[in-house]
């Protein structure tokens, strides 16, 4: 069982995930990707800030740098939108996203409809209550 689901938005630091990656931008941030997660749920897993963690499910997983806040409920994880080459592998949290294709991807065979690879899930911001766990990296 997973115990936690993620939220999630778009960082106020920038209009899309391409600007995360803005030298200047990446100065009011941690520079890479963070997930937010309550302070007390990580007082009892050992977990610290700036700590790397493990985000997963039984699809795949994910690290990020934790963050801790205690505007972030016990039993979520916020994880806002980073670009994937921004993650170790790149392995964005998207990659723990389980959903059908669209089925106007499968429609006749029109090219703007085709089914294709990152076309699968439902949208890129189909992540909202995502069911998983998280551990600190050893």
């Amino acid at each position: 069982m997973h115990p936690y689901h993620i939220i999630s938005g778009h960082p106020r630091i920038s209009v899309h995930t391409l600007h995360q990656m803005t030298p200047m931008l990446m100065k009011l941030h941690r520079g890479q990707p963070v997930a937010f997660i309550n302070k007390e749920v990580a007082k009892d897993k050992g977990i610290e800030d700036g700590d790397m963690i493990k985000v997963y499910n039984d699809y795949d997983a994910s690290e990020l740098m934790a963050s801790l806040s205690a505007g972030v409920g016990p039993d979520q994880i916020a994880i806002y939108m980073w670009e994937p080459n921004q993650f170790k592998d790149w392995k964005s949290h998207d990659a723990m996203l389980i959903g059908m294709p669209k089925g106007t991807h499968l429609a006749m065979d029109y090219k703007q409809l085709r089914h294709q690879f990152f076309t699968g899930s439902p949208n890129p911001t189909g992540d909202r209550a995502l069911r998983v766990n998280f551990e600190k990296v050893s």
